[in-house]
């Protein structure tokens, strides 16, 4: 993500199983979490980014659970008097410019919610009587299969 020198708000999609829950934190003090803290299941994190007074760049990074989003602020306009009057060189109206996940993806993300849902559902049905001990041995064996076919395939070469 990237950012102008400038403050202002914008978000961060959090994709994920409709069971996860999530907390948003950011690490350093510039950047502050404003809605969608916490969730479960997908969701919204918006947050704020004050005005960078620097001359240099800085990043910052918000964590949600175990996934790290790096936020790199461009430095302070030499020009700019800081604020939200001066210093913004991208023309987006002082708004930090930011995207973690491209927006037509993202859509077609969503829209396919419904379809992972329906196949998680089968999976979950098809494999309701086998035992855990029984998935983890077939786990073993396919990747086990799959390692000799790769090594295989590598002496070919």
């Amino acid at each position: 993500m990237s950012a102008d020198d400038v403050a202002g708000d914008t978000s961060v999609a959090v994709l994920t199983g409709n069971s996860c829950i999530w907390t948003a934190k950011p690490a350093v003090s510039w950047l502050v979490v404003t809605d969608g803290a916490k969730g479960t299941g997908n969701g919204t994190v918006k947050y704020a980014a004050e005005p960078n007074p620097d001359t240099q760049d800085r990043r910052g990074t918000i964590s949600v659970n175990t996934k790290v989003f790096t936020m790199t602020q461009r430095a302070r306009d030499a020009t700019s008097t800081g604020g939200d009057s001066g210093g913004d060189t991208s023309g987006g109206g002082g708004k930090p410019v930011a995207a973690l996940v491209d927006a037509r993806l993202f859509e077609r993300i969503r829209r396919m919610q419904a379809r992972f849902d329906a196949l998680c559902q089968r999976i979950e049905t098809g494999f309701a009587k086998v035992t855990e001990e029984e998935g983890l041995a077939e786990i073993h064996a396919a990747v086990k299969l799959d390692r000799k076919r790769s090594r295989a395939a590598a002496r070919k070469r």
